[in-house]
Order: structure tokens, then sequence, then C-alpha cells
């Protein structure tokens, strides 16, 4: 059968396609397919194509919006004939054939090396129709670009062995839009990057954006040197930065990637002890309230004592803030050395299938990890635990455009928890280990403060079994629902 074929077609972010076609509230037909294509002389691409149990033969030329069309059935022998002369791979995708406001659609879920990809097809009658037509709203949680007249999304192009298309947003467009995101859940820094953005152009956007978090931190820090919330938030952007090296660090060149790593990490261990420190201050205005005033004067002795540890660190502080190296990590994050040579391919794929790997793998990490976990586990397997949850974190925040508000909420807010408590195991053991040097300074006949110090360890031996029970039974629930991590990025 020949003819013109009308059509206009929308990049879909990855979809769950069954639940979101019932919560459409349509009916749908379902064809698998698998189809490739042959080149002869006469005919530069003949499709063949197997759709449930039937066999087509497809002529098409053209590009864009309007194409020529020839279509006709074979028999499964003459598809299966010609299947050694294909070019390029063999397409395999799920079609969902449906109607939402008297027209039909075709939603196209791919799947084996180009799985991730998802797109929507609407055919029409004639051109004006065709250009009239409006995606309803009802798709635009889905829609991240109409591909009608890019070519690299056309199923001739999809055949050819290679990454799956992705947009490549001009830098300082990308930076705009990032800076009017609004996050969804307090604390988390999102950026807007669509998850077809490529995977280059996405790591270049994190980190420049890490570099500008970096930047307005150190400065704040300046204005308030001894401020505690200054302090961390500047710890925490270069933490944040340093997750996005490590998470991406196949795509650097590797000497550059051991030069700033290690570079941030410097720069970060000089800001602990006063985290530290400074998060003890805080608790011990809440251990103060669970014991009695008779310890009170011995409890302000503490204080002065970390207090003045604290100013230590001042002139510290503002010397990091100050530092040449700092300047040069902000200037080097917004210019990274990227791997072209080994890795040109996977940069050029959308960062979406990059960083499903990615989770995935940190995942599985974790859930290995955490089976080694248990009440007696020694300060560095928490601490590791600690780290990958920081990690997973990130990945989850710096793609929050990709996720569905619901799926976002509950998966950032889960892994925070567990972080946070493993944070607090970090911090008590600290504070611990704060004591028993103290209880070596002061002298024996002190016995009243020996004693003070000895309420304030018991306390936190009950904060950290409380702890602990919530962070097992936390985990457990991360072990339960880690599948449906796994799918963050389906809709």
């Amino acid at each position: 059968m020949a003819g013109v074929e009308i059509e206009r077609k929308f990049l879909f972010r990855p979809c769950a396609p069954k639940k979101f076609l019932n919560d459409l509230g349509v009916t749908y037909t379902k064809y698998s397919m698998q189809q490739y294509y042959i080149s002869t002389e006469k005919y530069p691409n003949i499709r063949y194509r197997k759709k449930n149990n039937n066999f087509y033969k497809t002529i098409k030329s053209g590009d864009g919006l309007v194409r020529r069309e020839e279509e006709f059935a074979v028999t499964q022998e003459e598809f299966l004939k010609h299947l050694d002369k294909h070019s390029g791979r063999i397409i395999e995708k799920d079609r969902f054939v449906f109607v939402y406001d008297d027209i039909t659609y075709e939603l196209d879920i791919f799947k084996k090396d180009l799985k991730g990809l998802c797109y929507l097809e609407v055919e029409f009658s004639d051109e004006i129709s065709a250009k009239a037509f409006e995606l309803p709203d009802i798709f635009s949680s889905l829609n991240i670009a109409e591909v009608t007249e890019d070519s690299r999304f056309n199923n001739v192009s999809l055949s050819i062995p290679g990454s799956i298309p992705s947009l490549h947003t001009d830098l300082e467009k990308l930076d705009r839009k990032m800076k009017l995101v609004l996050p969804k859940v307090i604390n988390t820094y999102p950026i807007s990057i669509e998850p077809f953005e490529s995977t280059e152009t996405a790591i270049l956007a994190m980190l420049q954006n890490k570099a500008q978090k970096i930047d307005e931190c150190r400065k704040n820090l300046l204005d308030e040197p001894n401020s505690f919330d200054k302090l961390y938030d500047f710890w925490v952007s270069m933490r944040k930065a340093k997750a996005v090296l490590e998470e991406f660090e196949e795509f650097f060149d590797s000497t550059w990637f051991s030069r700033h790593l290690q570079n941030i990490s410097q720069l970060m261990a000089q800001t602990n002890a006063k985290r530290d420190i400074g998060l003890f201050l805080v608790d011990i205005e809440n251990y103060r309230g669970l014991l009695s005033n008779k310890r009170s004067d011995d409890l302000d002795k503490i204080v002065n004592i970390l207090k003045n540890k604290y100013d230590e660190y001042e002139a510290k502080t503002t010397g990091l803030a100050n530092s040449e190296l700092l300047t040069y990590e902000i200037s080097a994050l917004e210019r990274p050395k990227i791997d072209k040579n080994q890795h040109n391919k996977t940069l050029q794929q959308p960062i979406v299938i990059s960083v499903m790997r990615i989770l995935q793998n940190r995942i599985e990490n974790i859930i290995q990890d955490g089976k080694d976990i248990d009440r007696v586990t020694n300060l560095n397997g928490h601490h590791h635990l600690r780290i990958q949850f920081k990690k997973l974190c990130c990945i989850i925040e710096d793609t929050e455009t990709f996720i569905l508000n619901d799926k976002y909420v509950n998966a950032i807010t889960m892994v925070k928890n567990i972080e946070n408590l493993l944070g607090e195991y970090h911090d008590l053991q600290f504070q611990r280990i704060f004591l028993i040097s103290l209880l070596n300074d002061i002298g024996k006949e002190d016995t009243k403060m020996k004693k003070t110090i000895k309420k304030l360890r018991d306390l936190i031996n009950i904060k950290e079994l409380e702890n602990q029970t919530i962070f097992q039974k936390d985990l457990k629930l991360f072990m339960n629902e880690h599948k449906n991590l796994k799918q963050l990025f389906k809709y």
C-alpha cells in the first residue's frame, strides 16, 4: 500500500508505559516489534518489521513531517530471508497504541541497547492538521522535546550502531535555567538538566554549578568566619563537587581527576575538625537538658574548651577560604578536562542512560556493604557506608528534574535519613573520643568533672543504641525498596 505518512514525533522521558497509560485512564493495544533495514541500489532504506505475529516490508523516503511510504504484508520466510543482509542493529521495541481525545497516539518503548529511549508519535491526514496540533498538557510531565525534524531520532538512524541521540544545550543557557530551579525538599540543591541532555554537557553543567556553589559559600564564610552554619554549607558544597567527580570518574582525564580529587579532599580535611567541634557544641546543649543542674558548671567548662578549640580554627578557615588552592580548584571545576579519546561515544549518549548505570552500581555497592553492617561493625565500616549514601544522595539530587515528585521525595527522604543516621554515628564517635582525651587531661582529684564526663558518655551510648535501632530498621527498608530505587527515572 503506497501513500504519504504525515506524523510528528516527541521525545519522552524514560517511561513505565502501562502505569502511565493506566493512570491516564485509556485502553491500549500493545505490539511487540522487531525491525531491521536493508539497502538496495534503488531503495536505500527498506524496512522489514515483525509486529506481533505479522510481518511487513516498508519502503520510506524523505525526512521530517511528511514522508512517502509503501508498505506490504510479507511472509515470515521473507522476513527471515533478508535478516542476514541487514545493516546496523536490529531494533526491538514495544508499541502502545491508544486514543486520547479522539486522537490516536503511538508510544514506542525501545529495548536492549536502545533501552531508555521513548517517544510518542502522532499521525495526521494532512499537513494543516499536523502543524495545528498541540500536544495536550497531560503529556507535559513526559515530554522533553519535539524531534520530528531531527533525523537522528528516525528509526533508520537509530538502526546505526552507536549511542542513543542526545540534546546539546548551550552551557550558558543551561546555567541560566539551573539557577531558576527550586528544591522539592529542603536542604537539597537541584539543578535543571533534561534527561536526554548529552552526558558531556550534563557533566560540564553539574561541575560548573558546583563550582559556583563553592564560590558562593566561600564568600558567605568570609563574611561570617565564625559561623558554624556558613562553615557547614561550605563543607557540603565541596563534598557535593567531590561526589560528582567520583561518580563520573571514568569520563575525566585520569591525571586531571587524581590531582583535583586530591586537592578537594585536602581542602575538605582542613574543615573537618572545626565541623566536628561545632556539631558537638550543638549536641552538648541537648545533653544539658537531660542532666541535673549540678552538672551545669562542668558542662560550661567543657563548652568553653570546645569554643576555644573552635576559635583556634577561625584563622585557618579564613586562610582556607582565601587560599590560592581553593581559587584554583573553583576554576578547574568550571573547566574540567574530559577524556574524549576513550569515551566520546558514551559522552554523547543521554545523561539519563549514564546516570541509570551509575545509580544501579551505587545501589548494588550499598546492598553489598549493608549486608556486612551490624551493631559491632567498626567506625570504618559505618564511614564507608555513609560515603556510599552521600554519593547516592548527590546523584538523586542532581537528577531531581528527571524524577516524578512523589518518587523523588520518597527516595531522597529515605536516603537522607540513613545518611544522617550514619553521620550521627560518626559524630558520636568523635564526641566519645574527645571526652576520653579530656579525661586524660583533667586531674585525678577532679572527681566531679569525671562523673559529669561519665554521664555524658552514658548519654552518648544511649543515643548511639537508639540510632542503631533506627538505622537497622531504615536500612532494612532500603534493602526492600532498592528495586524501586533503580526505577527512579521511569515514569
